[in-house]
Order: C-alpha cells, then sequence, then structure tokens
C-alpha cells in the first residue's frame, strides 16, 4: 500500500473504481475520493494521479472546458512527480495530457517512459494505444490494446478501447465481440454502448440497433454532451428530422458551448437553409478548438461559405492558421490526421487558380487513403470520391461512390449529397442521384423498423 493512511487508500480506490465507469457522476464522485485522499494524505502520489487522470477523461466524457481543467490536471501530476520522479503512472498522466492538447511526440515519449519504468502498468499501454490509434498507426495501436487486456481483462475501459483498435483495423466483427464483452464486465458503463452504437450505424449499416444502444448510454450518462450529440446524429443519419432537432435544442440548452453540439447546430441551420446561422456555429467551433474532432467539419462550413461568396484568401488564411503543415512549400505534410482536411483545402486552391499546389495535396492524399478502412467514424469514407470529383473522374467518382453505398457507408451522407462543393463536378450525374436515392431508401426502411422496436429490450446485459 503506497500510503500508510488506512482512510486515503481507501478513498483512493473508491476513486478508481469511480472513475472506471467513465460515466459524468462518477466522475465528479471520483475527483471528490482523490481530493479526500490527498487531505488525508498530501504525500500520496498515487492520489495526485487519479486527481489529474480524472481531471482530463472529465474534459471527453463530461465536456469539462479543456485548457482550465487540463492545467489543474498538470498541476496535480507535477505534484506527483515531485514526490516520486519514477512513477510510472505519473507519466502515463503526463503523456495523456499531452496527447488531449495534440502534443503527440511528446506525449509518445512520455508513453514509452511509462511503460519502461512498469511494463505491467495497464493504463500507460491503454492511453498509448489510443493515441497510436489517432495518429494513424493501428498495427501499433493494436499491439498495445491486446496487452493492455492481457494485464487488465476485468477492465471494461479497456475491452473497449481494444475494440476501437480492432474496428479501426477494419476488423468489426471482432470489435464487436470487444465491445459486447466491456458491456458484460460493466452494463452500468456508458462508454462500451456508445462505441457498439457506433460500429453499428457506421461500419454495420444496422442503425435499427443502434438508435436503442446510444439510448440506452444517454440513460446512464445524461450529463454527457457526447451521448446527446451521438444520438442527435444517428437521428440526422437515418433522416428523422423532428428528433434530430429536438435532440440538439435540448443539448443547446444545456451545453451551449460543446463543440460537438456547436457542430450539430450548425447541421441544423443548414437543413433550415439558415446559412448565416451555420457560419456562425462554425466560426465558434473554429474559435474554441480548430483542430478538435469537429473542427475539420467547422471548417468545412466556413469554407464553403467563402467559397460561395468569392473569399477565397480568406478561406485560405484559415487553412493556414489551423493547418500549418499543408502550406509547407512543395512537400505538405498529409496524413491520417489532415488527409480529409487537405482534400477540403484543395478545392479553395483550384477557385484560386492554384492548380499545381492542389494537385500536390491531392496526390498526397491518395496514398493515405488505402491505409484507413472506408467504413466506421473514422473511416476514410468517401475521400476516395471527392478525389476524383475535384480531379474531373466522373466515371471513376461514380464506381467508388457505389462501392461506398454497397459497403454501408452513410456517415453525414446527407451533407455530401446536398452541399459538398467537392462533389459539384458529379452532383447532376444520373448515377450520382440513383445511389443516393438507394442510400435514402435504406434509410426509410430502417426508420420503418425502429419504429416497430422502439421498446424492444436490448440483445445485451441488463445493467445490475
Amino acid at each position: 500500500m503506497p500510503t500508510q493512511n488506512l482512510k486515503a487508500w481507501e478513498a483512493y480506490q473508491l476513486g478508481k473504481q469511480r472513475m472506471a465507469k467513465r460515466a459524468s457522476a462518477d466522475l465528479a464522485d471520483a475527483e471528490q475520493f482523490f481530493r479526500e485522499a490527498i487531505d488525508l494524505d498530501p504525500q500520496f502520489a498515487l492520489a495526485y494521479v487519479g486527481l489529474a487522470d480524472t481531471l482530463d477523461v472529465q474534459v471527453t466524457y463530461s465536456g469539462a472546458p479543456k485548457e482550465s481543467t487540463l492545467g489543474n490536471a498538470e498541476k496535480a501530476v507535477a505534484e506527483a512527480l515531485e514526490l516520486d520522479p519514477r512513477l510510472a503512472e505519473a507519466w502515463t498522466s503526463s503523456a495523456g495530457i499531452a496527447q488531449e492538447r495534440g502534443q503527440y511526440e511528446r506525449a509518445e515519449s512520455m508513453y514509452r517512459r511509462a511503460i519502461e519504468l512498469n511494463p505491467n502498468y495497464a493504463p500507460a499501454r491503454h492511453w498509448y494505444s489510443m493515441m497510436l490509434g489517432m495518429v494513424g498507426r493501428p498495427d501499433e495501436a493494436l499491439v498495445q490494446a491486446e496487452r493492455a487486456v492481457e494485464l487488465d481483462p476485468l477492465s471494461a475501459v479497456i475491452n473497449s478501447n481494444l475494440g476501437t483498435a480492432f474496428s479501426d483495423k477494419g476488423r468489426f466483427r471482432e470489435a464487436e465481440a470487444h465491445y459486447r464483452r466491456a458491456i458484460t464486465i460493466d452494463p452500468s458503463s456508458p462508454g462500451p454502448y456508445v462505441s457498439l452504437a457506433l460500429l453499428n450505424a457506421y461500419a454495420l449499416d444496422r442503425f435499427t440497433d443502434a438508435v436503442p444502444l446510444a439510448r440506452r448510454a444517454m440513460e446512464l450518462d445524461p450529463d454527457n454532451p457526447g451521448h446527446s450529440c451521438i444520438l442527435a446524429s444517428l437521428y440526422m443519419d437515418l433522416g428523422d428530422d423532428t428528433k434530430f432537432i429536438e435532440t440538439i435544442t435540448q443539448a443547446v440548452k444545456r451545453w451551449p458551448d460543446d463543440p460537438w453540439v456547436l457542430f450539430l447546430s450548425a447541421m441544423v441551420d443548414l437543413i433550415r437553409l439558415d446559412g448565416a446561422g451555420a457560419v456562425r456555429h462554425a466560426q465558434r467551433i473554429f474559435d474554441l478548438d480548430p483542430r478538435g474532432p469537429t473542427g475539420a467539419w467547422g471548417l468545412a462550413i466556413l469554407r464553403n461559405a467563402d467559397l460561395q461568396n468569392g473569399r477565397y484568401d480568406a478561406a485560405l488564411a484559415r487553412y493556414e492558421t489551423a493547418y500549418p503543415e499543408l502550406f509547407v512549400q512543395g512537400a505538405p505534410r498529409i496524413d491520417r490526421s489532415n488527409y480529409a482536411v487537405a482534400t477540403d483545402l484543395a478545392l479553395v486552391l483550384q477557385k484560386r487558380g492554384e492548380s499545381g499546389r492542389a494537385d500536390a495535396l491531392l496526390n498526397g492524399v491518395a496514398p493515405v487513403i488505402p491505409t484507413i478502412q472506408r467504413l466506421g467514424t473514422f473511416g476514410s469514407g468517401i475521400t476516395d470520391v471527392r478525389i476524383h470529383a475535384l480531379r474531373g473522374q466522373t466515371a471513376a467518382a461514380i464506381v467508388a461512390l457505389r462501392e461506398a453505398e454497397r459497403a454501408g457507408w452513410r456517415l453525414r451522407w446527407r451533407f455530401y449529397r446536398d452541399l459538398d462543393p467537392n462533389l459539384a463536378p458529379i452532383r447532376t450525374d444520373p448515377d450520382f442521384k440513383t445511389i443516393f436515392a438507394d442510400i435514402e431508401r435504406d434509410m426509410a426502411q430502417q426508420r420503418g423498423r425502429l419504429a416497430t422496436r422502439q421498446d424492444a429490450p436490448l440483445d445485451l446485459p441488463a445493467v445490475r
């Protein structure tokens, strides 16, 4: 026991148990338990680590303000490292904070240091795996995720992350098995339901199963804005605008400055043909976190408005601010983290008459696409279609679009059908219209099936 104070140790253990669930209320409780442990024993380094980790994950799971929350997490980690500079748990926490800020090289060096200090610390492998997936190294991510499960086979969150690592490799059935395993381990943890919902919708084209799963996550954690946004996104892609708008309207009342809520509010504006409202929401996303998960979508909405109004220089400047690596003279740096943005930027350059620079970007994107599975929330989607369209390769674009439709691609399909200027060169093609009509028919059928099973029980373990 790393503290001689039994009450501090008990508070620490309670904090760990609450944090493992990754639900907003549990994370708030965990924070208090870790603070209690610190008050009882100010020399208890692991309690500072627990506090830091809880603050860190609250940014993702509770919508906590990013910079102030991470700043407080950093202070807690600094205390832990001062007490024990060789504490692997503290190095892992430091890496997690760097990762949350997009400082991936710094994070990786600290993850490696943590693993060197304690190769059997499962959270180091788990968080390192998540980062490797984010930077486009799925093979390494899977290795670390599998090792984390070997070290802690009864952790729901670690099993769920292994599911995500399999999903990033396009191994969707194995991903599903591990998400279900995570739910079996802890049916009261909302995260695995969310992951399974997204897999069902965007990898397996099973929205009828996805919506009840997303609802279950909301029931388990109503204070997480992400769960409301996921359910709203499912309704949007299903074509149920009434429920989509209702869900987002409620989310706006609670979390008006959450980036995902802002993005989906912009999508509501676009459905209502309120271009000015969409731009306001997109600008707010850009101001908050231009390179965050919703940043690319905010940029795309702003870009579209700029292109419509001939503001090519303004669009270009915005991209250069957020993605300077795409402006390296003669050698733009393109990888899995920015390939979609590079494709959007190429159209801006085309409009400015800079076809050479546009081609350089598209040539840089092309070899990245085959390294990413098409389906899933982090799949390449129809990026290949968009590149063919920008290059005037209509036949190739239509073939790729049909391939995507048959595979089950549905993510943000209405935006691409109606609003994406990259697809303007092929939008009037009869086959383009036929393919999207097939998607719309599929969604209508799934809406009908969902209506018949609104209250049907999930084929999953009941919450204990």
